[in-house]
């Protein structure tokens, strides 16, 4: 729960943990989680690089952290509202791609948690390459098709690339194999359309792995408790 950003500027989850330290304990962690909750938010609506703001960022993160020492010294959770913490930290973006809540189940589920995390790092190589040079690839040689391999970009830019004045022969001419493609014409690619792609990549792999991350969560809770 203590990597998820949600828990850290929203609901403070020492308040829905079990009480393990006592009556006491749970007075000091929920002071230091309303000052986390409190700080971290008025870092968020002030400008980031002030002293001020570093100073609240600070004081969050100081108190976060000794709330963690508290949670590790009253050992593993195993209570109703542990394991109701356990599954709500499953809604956070940090938990979801670095898998956090896999980790904690252990060696049992290393193949869980491996496939998750390369999934997910499938999921950023895909936007990384699309922002980078899926719009110079598509300039280049949108207008062979879908269906165009390697070796039939042989015969030159589209119209699209700059500084082109006639389309590839051979490709878009009439006489080619199977005719000009519905491409040869244009001069220009939105933009949308070309991320449009990229995203649609990112959007299958993201489903996968969420349906992954989010169906095993009760295998791993069976296997924290063994």
């Amino acid at each position: 729960m203590y990597t998820s950003e949600l828990n850290f500027l929203g609901f403070p989850p020492t308040l829905i943990l079990e009480q393990s330290g006592g009556l006491s304990t749970f007075r000091v962690r929920a002071a230091l989680a309303v000052v986390r909750t409190a700080t971290a938010w008025a870092w968020v609506i002030t400008p980031k690089l002030t002293i001020g703001a570093l100073v609240l960022l600070g004081v969050s993160l100081l108190a976060h952290a000794v709330d963690c020492g508290f949670s590790f010294r009253s050992g593993p959770a195993v209570g109703r509202r542990d394991v109701a913490a356990y599954c709500v930290a499953h809604v956070s973006l940090v938990n979801f791609v670095l898998d956090v809540p896999g980790i904690a189940a252990g060696i049992r589920l290393w193949w869980h948690h491996a496939l998750l995390v390369c999934t997910n790092l499938a999921a950023v190589a895909v936007v990384a390459v699309g922002f980078t040079w899926a719009e110079d690839w598509a300039h280049a040689w949108h207008c062979y098709g879908t269906q165009a391999t390697l070796n039939d970009l042989e015969y030159g830019y589209c119209l699209t690339w700059p500084g082109v004045t006639a389309p590839p022969r051979g490709i878009c001419d009439a006489g080619s194999q199977t005719g000009p493609h519905p491409g040869c014409a244009e001069t220009s690619i939105p933009r949308s359309e070309i991320l449009g792609r990229t995203f649609y990549v990112f959007a299958h792999i993201v489903v996968f792995s969420a349906a992954v991350y989010v169906g095993m969560v009760p295998a791993k809770l069976r296997a924290i408790k063994n």
